[in-house]
């Protein structure tokens, strides 16, 4: 672009114009921050002051509860919620151990009377049912003999010589002197 040498002036004093316009809406916009600063300041003051009377007049207010003291926590919020395995262990020992207590004092059941072989329905009161068994460790029967039921498992002893050699799913084996029987559910 060429310029004229006539227009070199009217291009000064253009820029001036610019040059001061943009000065003027430089300084009218910070005294306008200056001046809205100063409100906002005056108003936060007015709010503080305004809350610290209700303080110390005692009356309630947002501040009054963000200053309240706060009680500690009932429990220790860092202890664990699930205990660690040790105490698991010490747990399932403890059950177990009560297990084998129960287990301890279940009736047993009495001798047999007369020679007949268990299971075998030659009379009532002398016949021996499986009625159940319970598998685990140790696995359980649960034998009915008349109208009493009892819980026995393997390597205990029914009569002087019959013994429970073991507990199955669905059966269970008995060993005595005349050999080994053994007993059915459903039988």
């Amino acid at each position: 672009m060429q310029y004229r040498k006539g227009d070199l002036p009217k291009i000064i004093v253009l820029s001036a114009i610019l040059l001061g316009l943009f000065v003027y809406i430089g300084v009218s916009y910070s005294k306008g921050m200056r001046r809205m600063r100063a409100q906002l300041d005056a108003a936060h003051q007015a709010m503080y002051a305004a809350q610290e009377a209700q303080v110390r007049a005692g009356a309630g207010g947002s501040s009054v509860a963000l200053r309240a003291e706060v009680p500690p926590p009932s429990r220790d919020p860092f202890d664990p919620i699930i205990p660690p395995r040790n105490i698991v262990r010490a747990n399932a020992q403890a059950a177990q151990a009560r297990q084998k207590q129960s287990m301890a004092t279940l009736p047993t059941l009495p001798p047999l009377g007369g020679s007949e072989a268990p299971g075998r329905r030659t009379g009532e009161s002398d016949t021996i049912q499986l009625t159940g068994i319970i598998v685990g460790p140790p696995s359980i029967a649960v034998m009915r003999r008349g109208d009493q039921h009892y819980i026995v498992q393997q390597g205990d002893v029914l009569e002087g010589d019959l013994r429970v050699d073991s507990v199955g799913r669905s059966s269970v084996t008995l060993r005595g002197r005349q050999g080994s029987y053994t007993l059915r559910l459903g039988d």
